[in-house]
């Protein structure tokens, strides 16, 4: 009997659960619009952080995220490390990059190449009203290239994290992540897990 409570327990806790899909590093012009057929096939918005110098290169690519209803950040010009260059050259990083996304979609959202960054890069951020994001699940497709690792990676992950705000790291750079991307889909819907963008 312990065992059906706590099984309905954890159902219950899952069903009511939500996460945030985030992509980096793109636009991509291999990968990034399979991906948006991907979360457009399932009704599905994420979160896009993109790096300024592929959005030069892809603005279509920028247009089609913000047309279908996807958020946009920044992150970075050229996806230096920004601890590791002059407080100059971080902030145009930060400050260019921001400006460009804001052609596109209204966005206070920032994303540290790396997730690297100090008090005083911190500081450049909030002092220009943004807001830094990070994340909680990192699906290491940068890394892995066996989508079905990938995706097992990011599943387990989701089901011991109980937060209800986790945020899922993917890169839309890379083919390995479309199949991983549709496995993760999946198993969110079968599941009963919800997703929701960062705003």
């Amino acid at each position: 009997m312990n065992e059906i409570l706590m099984s309905l327990s954890l159902i219950a806790s899952m069903s009511a659960k939500t996460v945030t899909l985030s992509f980096d590093d793109g636009p991509s012009p291999l990968y990034t619009s399979q991906i948006l057929q991907i979360l457009k096939d399932n009704n599905i918005k994420a979160n896009f952080f993109v790096v300024g110098q592929m959005l030069e290169k892809n603005p279509q690519l920028v247009e089609q995220e913000v047309a279908e209803g996807h958020q946009l950040g920044a992150h970075s010009m050229t996806h230096k490390q920004l601890t590791k260059i002059s407080l100059e050259k971080a902030k145009y990083e930060i400050l260019e990059s921001m400006r460009l996304v804001n052609k596109y979609q209204k966005s206070d959202l920032f994303r540290f190449p790396y997730g690297s960054h100090n008090k005083t890069l911190d500081k450049v951020v909030e002092e220009n009203n943004y807001k830094a994001i990070f994340w909680n699940t990192d699906s290491l497709d940068w890394k892995i290239h066996d989508s079905e690792a990938i995706c097992d990676r990011v599943v387990v992950r989701v089901a011991k994290d109980q937060d209800d705000n986790d945020i899922i790291l993917f890169h839309d750079i890379h083919p390995q992540t479309i199949q991983a991307l549709r496995e993760v889909i999946k198993y969110l819907k079968d599941h009963n897990i919800k997703t929701k963008t960062i705003e």
